[in-house]
């Protein structure tokens, strides 16, 4: 079984509105309703969670309702921070369904509204050979390290870099291995599931993602 959980636990404070930046519109639709859609709408996907702040669970469940009707979609509080947040998802999926050593987790950005069924099939698929698996593009700039932002240190070699997108799939049954091994520190610094299994010695794999798979940060990602 495949379990895609969308994270839609933050403020989206650098959006600068009232409500967080899931839950602005593109178009005549919420954002978080274009993800969703992807997810819902995916044959190979079984069932979709949503890791949501706490203090938006009853506007997002009676959004969600309005939308997809009951009982389509589980919503679960999220925690102070993404990877709490799925941890929180795979704790209640593990205490409230019948999983398999085989199911898999298929991580998603609330706000990357505009991934596709072949990246969200690429991704799964992968899981036939790896511990994890991420979407991302080859990075088209040059990047710099800087300690303090004001000083360039170096300068990676670009062919090596690629922009991590999601989503992002792990097996279930590996979940309590990687994260309970990990220090906070290593937690603090991981921003996203990969992160997590490479610290934790697994193999995570790319397919490729797309340049139009983009993460909603700013209001002129908006246009």
């Amino acid at each position: 079984m495949i379990t895609a959980a969308i994270v839609a636990g933050g403020k989206g404070e650098r959006m600068g509105s009232v409500l967080p930046k899931q839950f602005l519109k593109i178009g005549d639709r919420e954002i978080i309703i274009h993800t969703l859609e992807k997810f819902i709408n995916c044959k190979k996907t079984d069932r979709v969670a949503v890791g949501i702040n706490p203090e938006y669970y009853d506007y997002a469940e009676k959004l969600f309702e309005r939308y997809f009707g009951k009982d389509r979609i589980i919503l679960i509080n999220g925690g102070t921070d993404r990877n709490e947040t799925i941890n929180n998802i795979v704790t209640y999926l593990k205490n409230n369904l019948q999983l398999s050593g085989n199911d898999i987790l298929l991580t998603h950005d609330a706000v990357r509204p505009y991934t596709d069924e072949r990246i969200i099939c690429d991704v799964i698929e992968a899981m036939d050979h790896c511990d994890a698996c991420t979407a991302a593009i080859p990075s088209t700039d040059t990047i710099c390290t800087s300690s303090d932002g004001l000083t360039a240190e170096e300068f990676p070699d670009r062919s090596k870099l690629f922009m991590v997108q999601t989503p992002q799939a792990f097996r279930i049954k590996d979940w309590d291995e990687v994260y309970s091994s990990l220090s906070s520190a290593q937690k603090s610094i991981a921003t996203d599931v990969c992160r997590l299994f490479i610290l934790a010695g697994k193999k995570v794999s790319i397919v490729p993602g797309s340049p139009e798979n983009i993460k909603i940060t700013y209001k002129s990602d908006l246009n």
